[in-house]
């Protein structure tokens, strides 16, 4: 038979040496989960002390300094944010697939702010049938663009007709003169004087040896004398007064801009 064992004897010094040894457990335990990690904590940390002390992160300004530019309210504000003309208007050309109309406000203001001045990738798609249809109050960014790129009106007005544009050189009218009656010409001419007259700006230029009286009511400014200009209007025929000398050509102008001397 087995020998029975005697029932386990607990002693006072026992359990609390026990006792003991699982009190400094939990005591190190809690210092471990107390203890502050090495990794610091990014949400309560300084942004800008951990920028000046990190020189990796001091390659980059920290978020807190950096200055958000104001949002542009305007046109010209937009054309401006750009580096280059060239850049403005190549920004309106990517743009034209999401948005035509929004693409060709650009472009024009890349025109009218930053002085674009290549006129053949301005009349080029995608805004071509725009112009077409805008034509001819969109002949004034084209004077512009002309007279930006040094007045080379020939070579302009030769762009315009590849485009479907109707207009005509000025040197074109001379062979015809009746039979050009209010067709829309352009040409750069030299401008000798101008003055006002009950509201209406009237300049005496010079074009090619022939003098050339013009008017308008749009243009209420007066012309610079002696500079040269990129004209665009409607031939109206022959000026006759004991002023002028004969066989003075008049022309109702629509838009005029200074020859920028490159």
């Amino acid at each position: 038979m087995l020998e029975r064992l005697p029932p386990p004897q607990f002693s006072l010094n026992l359990c609390l040496k026990y006792l003991a040894s699982c009190l400094v457990c939990l005591s190190y335990i809690g210092c471990a989960l107390g203890r502050p990690s090495k990794q610091p904590d990014l949400l309560s940390d300084s942004v800008h002390n951990r920028w000046e002390d990190d020189p990796v992160a001091r390659k980059r300004r920290p978020y807190e300094k950096r200055k958000l530019g104001k949002k542009p309210s305007t046109l010209k504000e937009l054309s401006n944010g750009f580096q280059s003309p060239d850049e403005c208007f190549r920004r309106a050309r990517t743009n034209a697939a999401q948005n035509l109309e929004a693409s060709w406000a650009l472009a024009q203001a890349c025109v009218q702010h930053r002085n674009f001045d290549k006129l053949e990738d301005f009349l080029d798609r995608p805004w071509t049938p725009i112009i077409r249809g805008q034509w001819p109050k969109a002949v004034s960014l084209v004077t512009k663009i002309s007279a930006l790129a040094g007045g080379r009106v020939e070579l302009d007005v030769g762009l315009c007709n590849k485009f479907g544009l109707e207009i005509t050189h000025f040197r074109e009218t001379f062979r015809d003169i009746e039979g050009a009656m209010d067709e829309l010409v352009m040409f750069r001419g030299t401008v000798l004087r101008s003055w006002v007259v009950a509201g209406k700006t009237r300049v005496l230029l010079r074009y090619e040896g022939r003098e050339i009286f013009g008017s308008t009511t749009i243009l209420p400014h007066l012309f610079k004398s002696s500079e040269d200009y990129v004209f665009v209007g409607h031939l109206k025929g022959v000026q006759r007064s004991k002023k002028w000398p004969d066989e003075s050509l008049k022309i109702s102008l629509i838009h005029a801009e200074p020859v920028r001397i490159k």
